[in-house]
């Protein structure tokens, strides 16, 4: 009687197993995933959308997609492109978009006039400034 136990029981775990592996999709998908060149990805999933932000150097752009691997023919949005001269003009990189309490924050670096003087210096954004207050 045990082993005809243990039987059924093997039996129904193999049929799980198989049924299991029968819904797994087996797609593959091919690097890039995006053809525009950017470095320091941010990506974060909100409901049914997942949300990508990158380092393009000259602004802040957010890009929608359902799936993660294919991100050439989505939505996307120019959400912040910084004025000329100021200490947040040039060379933007590391974008994050973060929610916090159900309010949307960027956050992002950027360093005045290319590099000069240089970035070891710490650069001065008042506080009214829109890299601090969106």
């Amino acid at each position: 009687m045990y082993t005809v136990r243990a039987l059924v029981a093997l039996v129904s775990l193999l049929h799980l197993v198989l049924a299991q592996n029968s819904t797994i999709d087996h797609a593959t998908y091919t690097n890039p995933i995006l053809d525009a060149v950017g470095a320091d990805p941010w990506v974060t999933r909100y409901g049914d959308y997942y949300y990508l932000m990158f380092t393009n150097g000259a602004n802040i752009t957010l890009y929608r997609s359902h799936g993660l691997t294919d991100w050439n023919n989505v939505e996307s949005k120019l959400l912040f492109k910084p004025p000329p001269g100021t200490d947040y003009s040039t060379d933007l990189w590391a974008p994050e978009l973060q929610n916090v309490g159900g309010t949307w924050f960027v956050i992002f670096t950027a360093d005045p006039a290319n590099d000069s003087p240089p970035p070891e210096l710490d650069m001065f954004c008042e506080f009214s400034c829109p890299a601090v207050n969106h």
